[in-house]
């Protein structure tokens, strides 16, 4: 499973515009390459949730929802998928084990190489996505760890609330730079920081 900012498939955001924007209150944007991401199918049941609460995760039951453990976290997406991201070291272990305890009752298929993961947070960052989509964003409607796929500056994307004001944006590869470019110009009246990627 080859590091997702490696030379094998390498970030396509490698020569985004990160200068800042001042601001009244900056947003934060940050691509996370650190993550390897992994779609999970199989049959929920005591055996597959006892593999994901071994990495400190309670396996979503509940549509629309997510768990999330430090540095790891498992999406709901439909009744026998989830999207599991978890540091790249270690991921392999995992996969691997999975496989031998559960078989052909499960499946895990890498696809960090096919999609770019975003870090949005500040003041103004829910503010941002409503621009941004339809989707209604407020708390009520969408609390910490609920998660989404759903229209983002006319493409596809998945939202996941992960704090107050702290989101996960998810989309193609090759849509990156273009939400990127998309995110930098709604975010000018707020201002915007662009740290290096985790």
């Amino acid at each position: 499973m080859p590091n997702s900012d490696s030379p094998a498939y390498g970030s396509p955001l490698a020569g985004a515009d990160r200068s800042p924007i001042q601001g009244p209150a900056p947003i934060r944007i940050q691509e996370d390459t650190s993550k390897a991401q992994l779609l999970l199918r199989g049959k929920p049941g005591k055996a597959l949730a006892g593999e994901i609460g071994a990495l400190g995760l309670e396996l979503p039951a509940k549509p629309l929802m997510s768990s999330a453990a430090g540095d790891k976290a498992i999406r709901w997406l439909s009744p026998d998928a989830w999207l599991l991201t978890l540091p790249q070291k270690g991921a392999d272990a995992f996969e691997a084990a999975l496989s031998a305890k559960l078989g052909a009752d499960c499946a895990l298929l890498d696809v960090g190489s096919g999609q770019t993961l975003l870090i949005l947070s500040g003041d103004k960052a829910e503010e941002l996505l409503r621009k941004s989509s339809p989707y209604d964003f407020h708390p009520s409607v969408f609390p910490i760890g609920k998660v989404v796929t759903t229209a983002f500056a006319q493409i596809e994307a998945m939202v996941r609330r992960r704090g107050e004001d702290e989101f996960e944006l998810l989309v193609r590869r090759s849509y990156a730079l273009y939400i990127w470019r998309w995110l930098r110009d709604a975010a000018a009246e707020y201002g915007l920081t662009c740290p290096a990627p985790l």
